[in-house]
């Protein structure tokens, strides 16, 4: 508990927190109510470390509420892995920095590992004072250690230590000065661990949850490596020994453990410290806990409903939409007693407040379940946030009949941005992190009613306190941006009940619960609610605000907090609600109807009393009046006196009830943007100007401009008139015509076995459908009598007048006749031909053939509450008693037919949604566009229910007929989506691809065989599916087979070697290149392909000389013996000796040894391993043995170009002692394939850099099929004395980091083959940039040249993550300040910085140094003198 220091003594304070909010940023934040008492009248409040430090306030007394931020807040947990010595490398920690005396426990060995944030010098001074651990007795501060295997005490400067004096706290003060009151605000958690060598371990805080009985409770990520396979975890509080502490075998892998906090306290001198232990060794794996909701409850008509929402939620949980961590509950509504239940339409629903009343009893009892109860336990919800989705039953129709409920009916709303618990990439690498969603990727999918409410409750969650949320699904809630209620802590941490309200126009309040409330202060007390008031109704009882002449809705919205919530509960166990959960269904009992209007909120308004109360009319129950006064009785003393509130926000309302309100919302309104085309497809001949949803056009259909499509799969003529919407209509290839102001449903039905249906006197068995058509204005509803009811938009008197149907062919005796009801809808099988008329007839107000209606009656039918399962609704018929009290009995002329395919109308939306994609992404690819897909795979792998090998096998298709220069994206694409779908385990995607089992297939690219070695890719991809670990091994492989496909258009540019006049050089004569590196100026990255034949690439260089001295030596001889003899680095380096081409055959492995030397000879072609002769016999058939020295006095990773140039040396040593030469360009193109047998990669800058002397533009024109790859160049014309302006503005640097280019590689060319945004936009720039630099050095304009250097460098950051660590940001800082740009050279991560300096470089060179000398942190900082060299490559004989 936190205890603020008030001044003067007479001054008393009281203080509790309110809430704790944490995040990774930020760290804790906590919001402190606290009383002021002063005899005063006023009193100074110090918040602080000391009151010198402290912010001092003057304030009255009274109440006041604070916010703050601790200065640090340390986390301690014990954790001891018992399997072996060190940790060797956590989050960049090393034990090294550890090894001193002072800074670590010479008993035990224990370390600290830095969470999140590194620790830097001053928080590392802080904690770690002196020789504060030593075991020399003589220091005066000392740990105390236990001896042997026992944890140490709680490492750090613990000032609340039980050991340590006041006196050593004071010295220790003394010791360190100003450290112990200002060390940066820095949060951090840290573990203390005792590992050996074979196990290590890491860990983060994921999530705070605050409660006020039970404190902090933190959760934490643990990440154990073992290689012994199992490691042993201790959990203890601070003063726990280790044989108390709890041991817990666990193997590798991920966990999260949750823990308590011990105390908390803000007091002077001391700084905040939270301990942690173990709450009942609770082990989960999940994600944020206490910061979203721990349940998510789902109510549905029936169990299969149920299980199909979850699926949905499950595939939101995925995409970020729910946090991982919350647990779905599925909750079917109790059955409806059939002994009590009447016919009428309006009885069928059981009431939200029964629903939610069994919903929560579920939910508490499985909650109980869980946590080890035996017994229903209320106290389970405490410390929870729970929601409660209410998702209303099939009869809740939009479109009229859609399986799929209007909670999951998709709604075309233009610029829909959601906002998710966590980031959607979380779990992807840089490459699809990046890829944002460009061009065509904003219509990957269209929004529910459900999306924009789970969105709306995530914006609030975080500040949510614990209790219950109910919330209807079946409305669209459209908050304004501008809603600081809705984001206002107290708004959803009140007691008692919060209602949701949005404004509404006065008409449509008429429809809907309508709110009237009290301001009092900040609170809005609702004093009544009205329902379905007429206009009159609400302007005269005060419901309308007269200056926008709009009314407060009832959203659905509902907030209870824990206490309120508990009382709600309980009702189960009170007459006659003790009927509304399943287990009174179970008990016989008489299922009791209610709702949250007006039955359970409306005792809580301050304008009611029990006299208007009790004899509130119900809305349609159908309960006896018994029962409801009982009800009432209980409700009223459960609830009178609970607070209500209104939080009434700023934003839309709408409710579509119907199929007209949904034409009506998406045609005629002007408030809401719409999207015409959401997530859909079409190659339609005709330009479709109808809004289509999810839906798939093709052939030569026409729809009129107000029509919808929804969820359908057109082919054919098909036409569709006005004011119609057509939903889920598949597979009628043939014309068909679907008239005005209609509303089409195609129907999957549930079937235990296919079905037999007699056509034409042939049994079939097929999976039946049915075709639903009513019309737009049709009431399923209205009894058949009466004078509004219409069937297809005219009168049923019509119909049957016209039709020659009778009422006795579509209702059964003694059944309720209505729309709903009617018997009209013929069942249909694979011969849909024959019998679509039948169905299709009813939508003509004219009189069918003969034919068509014999069809019909012949036909076996259905009715919508056949379909939406409601049949057993209507099995019953009310009789008289001799009482005269109504009494029911079973309808024994109704058969229960079949059922709408709940199941299949989720399945047929996703596997649409799927196929929509794929075209997308089909066409995406083979048109070339620059257009990421990556989104697609993310959405493919959160599906539930679709198989991975479905996905690749479409993938497959894909890359089996796309033009053969795309291939290369599909190979790509698979490695990505494979990636994918492991979400972030199974390890480094980058790394080796050449198993042996996959060989064949690699095989297949190399000899060009593409679609074959796709083929037998995907054959042996079968069999690495069953492990994350192997499925990224197959992405290598695929990335692998992507590698020979670029080496294959890489080996079309042009090479020719030839003759050198002057013939061999002698035997024993040695022939020496030397080199100057290279730096690269502007538009870097566009040399690589496959972005330089695919885009194009320009690329600005310069060669140098470094310290005076060409960086780069190669010497080669001829020998009279015929071998290869290869010395890396020098003369003095161990010979390695080739005599065959097996000694040869590893030169594609890049850490092999002479690897470069051994590629760069077989390039040559001067031997031939292929032909039946030996390396021997061809060498004496060339001019005999080759001896060949390479050196290089940079090091390695220096970003200068260094094994390139070194490439483009070896090259024309040995093509010259043979009497051969190249000419610059062949030269250049050679190296580049040298690079690709390497399987490094890289491009040809460097090789230009090194080649040709000066500054220089070279460039690669974008590639057309069966064109050549070639490269351009041409030197800068710049005069002498311009050059030497330029040196004397050039400093280059060593940053004392190595970099390795191939990561960084790999990473660049996976976003440009995913096309992301990103990479597409700086690929352009690099090139702009590289044409302005052209211009800039022509001019010899010092700034500008320097600005775009930054540019250059701002541009290469972006397309390569890591480009730029940490300790070379901190010392470009530095540069910036002297420089008027820099930039890393070559692809960055380290290595050499180049700086256009202000001043000449010399001086700039004297300052820098003097800025970082005794900085340990640029220790290996060095720095070199560039001059630029014009000459290139050079070759002398000795």
């Amino acid at each position: 508990m936190p205890t603020i220091r008030a001044v003067p003594t007479t001054t008393t304070v009281e203080a509790n927190i309110r809430s704790v909010s944490y995040n990774n940023q930020n760290g804790l934040t906590f919001t402190i109510d606290f009383t002021v008492t002063s005899p005063l009248g006023t009193a100074q409040l110090a918040l602080g470390t000391t009151l010198d430090d402290s912010l001092l306030v003057d304030l009255p007394i009274g109440d006041y509420q604070a916010t703050f931020y601790p200065d640090i807040i340390i986390i301690h947990v014990l954790i001891t892995i018992t399997s072996a010595i060190s940790f060797k490398e956590v989050n960049s920690i090393t034990l090294d920095s550890f090894k001193d005396s002072n800074t670590s426990c010479n008993d035990c060995n224990a370390l600290f590992v830095g969470l999140g944030n590194l620790i830097d010098k001053t928080l590392y001074d802080f904690f770690y004072p002196g020789c504060l651990y030593g075991k020399d007795t003589n220091k005066k501060y000392q740990c105390n250690c236990r001896t042997n295997d026992v944890l140490c005490e709680i490492l750090c400067a613990d000032y609340c230590a039980k050991n340590m004096t006041s006196e050593a706290i004071s010295e220790i003060e003394n010791d360190m000065g100003s450290n112990v009151h200002t060390p940066d605000p820095v949060r951090i958690c840290q573990i203390l661990a005792r590992c050996p060598n074979t196990t290590t371990g890491e860990a983060n805080i994921t999530s705070v949850l605050y409660h006020p009985e039970k404190s902090l409770l933190f959760t934490i990520y643990i990440t154990v490596t073992s290689q012994l396979g199992t490691a042993q975890i201790a959990i203890g509080k601070k003063d726990t020994t280790y044989d108390q502490t709890l041991l817990v075998n666990i193997p590798k892998g991920d966990y999260q453990v949750t823990v308590s906090v011990d105390s908390l306290f803000y007091e002077n001198n001391i700084l905040p410290v939270i301990y942690m232990q173990d709450e009942n060794n609770n082990s989960f794996k999940g994600g944020s806990v206490g910061e979203y909701w721990s349940a998510i409850g789902v109510t549905a008509s029936t169990y299969e409903q149920a299980q199909e929402f979850v699926k949905e939620l499950e595939m939101r949980q995925r995409d970020g939409l729910i946090a991982d961590s919350t647990v779905f509950i599925a909750v079917p509504d109790p059955p409806l007693n059939h002994l009590y239940t009447s016919y009428s339409h309006r009885h069928t629903k059981i009431g939200s407040g029964t629903s939610s009343l069994n919903a929560l009893f579920v939910i508490v009892e499985q909650l109980s379940v869980a946590s080890g109860k035996t017994y229903l336990d209320g106290d389970v919800l405490r410390g929870k946030k729970v929601l409660l989705l209410n998702i209303g039953g099939l009869h809740h129709h939009m479109p009229q009949v859609n399986l799929c409920t209007k909670s999951f009916t998709m709604v075309p709303l233009a610029n829909c941005d959601l906002t998710y618990v966590r980031s959607r990439d979380s779990d992807t690498d840089s490459a699809q992190q990046s890829c944002s969603s460009n061009n065509k990727t904003e219509h990957l999918s269209a929004v529910c009613p459900i999306d924009i409410l789970l969105s709306n409750l995530n914006k609030v969650v975080p500040i949510c306190g614990p209790g219950l949320v109910i919330a209807s699904t079946e409305s669209l809630l459209l908050f304004d941006n501008d809603n600081p209620l809705l984001t206002k802590v107290e708004s959803w941490n009140s007691s008692g009940v919060t209602l949701l309200t949005l404004p509404i126009r006065r008409h449509d309040a008429t429809r809907h619960g309508v709110c009237k409330f009290i301001r009092d202060g900040d609170d809005y007390l609702i004093s009544d609610i009205g329902y379905r008031l007429t206009e009159e109704e609400l302007l005269e009882q005060g419901y309308i605000d007269k200056a926008t002449d709009t009314a407060q809705v009832y959203t659905g919205l509902i907030r209870m907090c824990e206490k309120t919530a508990e009382k709600f509960l309980y009702l189960h166990s009170q007459p006659p609600m003790d009927s509304c959960t399943y287990l009174g269904v179970d008990n016989g009992a008489i299922l009791f109807k209610f709702g949250w209007l007006p039955d359970v909120l409306m005792p809580m308004t301050t304008g009611i009393t029990w006299e208007k109360y009790h004899v509130l009319k119900e809305p349609q129950h159908d309960n006896s009046r018994y029962l409801t006064e009982a009800a009432r009785k209980s409700l009223w003393k459960t609830f009178h006196g609970t607070s209500l509130r209104a939080l009434p926000l700023k934003g839309k309302y709408c409710y579509l009830r119907h199929s007209r309100d949904f034409l009506e919302f998406i045609n005629y309104q002007n408030e809401i943007p719409i999207s015409r085309f959401a997530h859909s497809f079409s190659d339609n001949k005709n330009k479709i100007e109808a809004t289509v949803i999810n839906s798939i056009l093709h052939g030569d259909g026409y729809a009129e401009k107000s029509s919808i499509i929804y969820s359908s799969s057109l082919s054919g003529n098909w036409r569709i008139g006005k004011d119609t919407i057509v939903l889920g209509v598949r597979e009628f290839s043939y014309g068909f015509h679907f008239g005005d102001r209609m509303s089409i449903s195609e129907i999957r039905l549930k079937t235990n076995k296919k079905l037999n249906v007699s056509t034409g006197g042939t049994e079939l068995e097929q999976r039946a459908k049915v075709l639903v058509i009513i019309g737009i204005d049709d009431d399923i509803d209205l009894m058949v009598d009466d004078p509004k009811a219409t069937i297809a938009n005219r009168s049923w008197s019509e119909f049957f007048s016209k039709s020659g149907v009778t009422p006795d062919e579509i209702w059964p005796a003694k059944f309720p006749r209505m729309l709903r009801t009617a018997r009209l809808f013929p069942i249909l099988t694979g011969q849909v031909d024959e019998l679509l008329e039948s169905a299709l007839w009813m939508q003509d107000n004219t009189s069918p053939s003969l034919s068509v209606i014999g069809r019909w009656r012949s036909s076996k039918r259905l009715s919508i509450a056949d379909v939406t399962g409601e049949t057993d609704l209507y099995q019953i018929v009310p009789c008289e008693n001799n009482s005269g009290n109504p009494t029911f009995i079973p309808n024994s002329g109704m058969k229960k037919f079949i059922e709408g395919d709940v199941n299949a109308a989720f399945q047929w939306n996703r596997d649409l949604n799927f196929m929509i994609d794929v075209h997308h992404v089909e066409k995406a690819i083979m048109a070339g566009e620059n257009f990421c897909i990556l989104p697609y795979f993310r959405k493919w792998a959160n599906t539930k229910d679709l198989p991975i090998t479905k996905i690749l096998a479409t993938l497959d298709r894909l890359a089996i007929s796309v033009p053969i220069h795309y291939i290369g994206r599909m190979l790509s694409a698979i490695s990505d989506f494979l990636a994918i779908s492991v979400r972030g385990r199974g390890g480094l995607r980058s790394g080796p691809a050449r198993n042996a089992a996959w060989e064949p297939a690699l095989q297949y690219f190399v000899k060009k065989d593409e679609r074959k070695g796709i083929i037998a890719l995907a054959k042996e991809r079968e069999k690495w599916l069953n492990s994350p670990e192997k499925i990224i091994r197959a992405a290598r492989h695929y990335e692998g087979a992507g590698q020979v496909f670029i080496k294959n258009i890489v080996d079309t540019c042009h090479v020719q070697l030839k003759r050198h006049p002057d013939g061999p050089v002698k035997v024993d004569q040695w022939c020496t290149v030397t080199l100057p590196a290279r730096i690269d100026l502007a538009g870097g990255w566009t040399d690589t392909p496959p972005i330089c034949y695919e885009h194009g690439g320009l690329v600005v260089n310069v060669s140098i000389t470094v310290d005076q001295k060409r960086p780069i030596v190669v010497r080669a001889k001829r020998v009279g013996t015929p071998h290869i003899k290869l010395h890396v680095d020098s003369m003095d380096s161990d010979a390695i000796v080739c005599t065959s081409f097996m000694d040869l055959s590893d030169y594609s492995r890049p850490q092999a040894p002479a690897a470069l030397l051994k590629a760069c000879f077989l390039q040559l072609g001067l031997v031939d391993p292929h032909i039946n002769k030996t390396l021997a016999e061809q060498l004496e058939s060339i001019g005999g043995g080759i001896e060949v020295v390479s050196a290089s006095n940079l090091p390695t990773g220096s970003g200068l170009g260094t094994s390139s140039i070194l490439a483009a040396g070896l090259l024309c040593a040995m093509a010259r002692v043979y009497g051969q030469h190249y000419d610059d360009t062949s030269l250049i193109h050679a190296v580049l394939r040298v690079e690709q047998m390497l399987t490094t990669g890289g491009g040809w800058q460097d090789q230009v850099g090194g080649i040709i002397g000066g500054f220089k533009e070279a460039k690669c024109l974008k590639r057309n099929e069966n064109v050549n790859i070639n490269v351009e160049h041409r030197v800068l014309n710049i005069s002498r004395e311009n050059i030497e302006k330029i040196n004397n503005h050039l400093l280059l640097i060593y940053t004392g980091r190595t970099r390795l280019a191939r990561d960084l590689l790999q990473d660049v060319i996976r976003r440009w083959y995913a096309k992301t945004e990103e990479i597409i936009r700086v690929t352009d720039s690099l090139v702009a940039t590289a044409e302005s630099m052209v211009k800039a050095l022509e001019n010899v304009d010092i700034p500008q040249l320097g600005s775009l250097l930054r540019e250059y460098w701002e541009q290469k950051k972006c397309m390569a993550s890591g480009a730029e660590p940490t300790q070379v940001a901190q010392l470009a800082k530095l540069i910036s300040e002297e420089s008027y740009g820099y930039s890393l050279v070559g692809a960055g991560g380290g290595g050499f910085m180049v700086a256009i300096t202000k001043e000449n470089s010399s001086i700039t060179r004297e300052k820098l140094k003097t800025l970082i000398a005794g900085n340990d942190q640029f220790s290996s900082v060095s720095f070199h003198t560039a001059e630029i060299d014009l000459k290139g490559l050079e070759i002398t004989f000795e």
